[in-house]
């Protein structure tokens, strides 16, 4: 049984990106355990003449399709899509009579498609059959080893955010976090905000001006960074702050987690419950936009936990073996049966 894996539909995401993704090496340990025999990682829209292989290795090979139509699956091949475009389709409604389909995208609009027979989702504990037949099954998601402890001397109080800068993803909670600290405690907090400035925001576009306009210099905001270079500033950084209140937990949670920040999270809901379940490592606050209550908590804090007890507890519940584990009785499901959805009722 092979796994064909719809990774990506953009022209600029690099192969080095998809490298860190924790996906990555998932694909390679499900080859190596013996789970599935091979896998295809997916890529469209890279390809110069029609389909380019970017790599083959180990059983796992990665591919660059121009189009959608020259991928091919065999007979027998699991396809897992990881988000879902309408180009996409056509393409899903051809081979989903006969092939076995999962699906990952927590809380994306696009869960509902009827073609999926198994919805990975990560945000809560526990299976159950949803509307049609449909499974769904608790995940974790894995991340990249490169995500490690490097015991680095702290720069930053505080991380927020990792990649893009936006309304939704809710940087700009930090600006009145900061105030509050410093009419709590007269210091400034030393915070870094990674990511690229999207326009058109307009809590992001506020507090982008403030600190264009020199009112925050211990804010270093250095513009998007590669996974890679971002295990660096995970480990500069005492804490991550996960602001956002509108979206999915991404993954900025467990892989600052595995660097061995402790973690700040303002809405639980988003994110899986490992992630929150530790109050020693993780602080929710009463509510999302209670200020004062985060800057009094990072004022007060006195826990001395260590950075490796951190990262050894997120390296262990998202390591590769937690998700192999979780994940492969569903694996194991579809390399014993032809695709019938009354079947699912067995893993249940």
């Amino acid at each position: 049984m092979n796994l064909v894996y719809l990774y990506v539909r953009h022209r600029h995401f690099s192969l080095e990106q998809l490298k860190t993704d924790g996906h990555y090496g998932l694909m390679h340990e499900l080859v190596r355990r013996g789970v599935v025999d091979k896998a295809r990682i997916i890529m469209q829209g890279y390809a110069q003449h029609g389909v380019d292989i970017l790599e083959d290795r180990g059983g796992v090979t990665i591919e660059s399709h121009e189009q959608m139509e020259t991928v091919v699956p065999g007979p027998g091949d699991v396809i897992w899509v990881r988000g879902a475009w309408k180009s996409w389709l056509p393409w899903i409604q051809q081979y989903a009579a006969a092939h076995w389909f999962l699906y990952y995208a927590a809380n994306a609009g696009h869960q509902s498609w009827p073609w999926w027979d198994v919805i990975l989702y990560d945000l809560a504990d526990g299976n159950r059959l949803g509307t049609g037949g449909t499974l769904w099954w608790h995940y974790r998601k894995p991340i990249s080893p490169e995500f490690e402890n490097r015991n680095l001397q702290t720069k930053y109080d505080v991380c927020v955010g990792a990649s893009h800068i936006y309304d939704r993803k809710g940087q700009y909670r930090i600006l009145p976090i900061a105030k509050e600290y410093k009419k709590l405690t007269g210091k400034d907090l030393r915070i870094v905000i990674p990511g690229r400035y999207y326009s058109r925001e307009r809590q992001t576009e506020a507090m982008r001006a403030e600190i264009n306009a020199g009112a925050w210099p211990n804010i270093f905001v250095p513009g998007w960074m590669p996974r890679a270079e971002m295990v660096d500033i995970y480990n500069s950084a005492k804490y991550f702050y996960a602001a956002t209140c509108g979206g999915q937990g991404d993954r900025c949670v467990p892989e600052s987690g595995t660097c061995g920040c402790r973690q700040i999270i303002g809405l639980s809901k988003n994110h899986p419950p490992y992630a929150y379940a530790n109050p020693l490592i993780t602080y929710t606050p009463p509510d999302p936009d209670d200020f004062e209550a985060i800057a009094r908590f990072l004022a007060e804090d006195r826990n001395d936990l260590s950075r490796s007890v951190v990262a050894d507890y997120f390296a262990r519940e998202s390591g590769m073996d937690r998700v192999i584990q979780t994940f492969e009785p569903v694996l194991t499901h579809f390399r014993t049966h032809t695709k019938n959805r009354d079947t699912l009722k067995e893993l249940v």
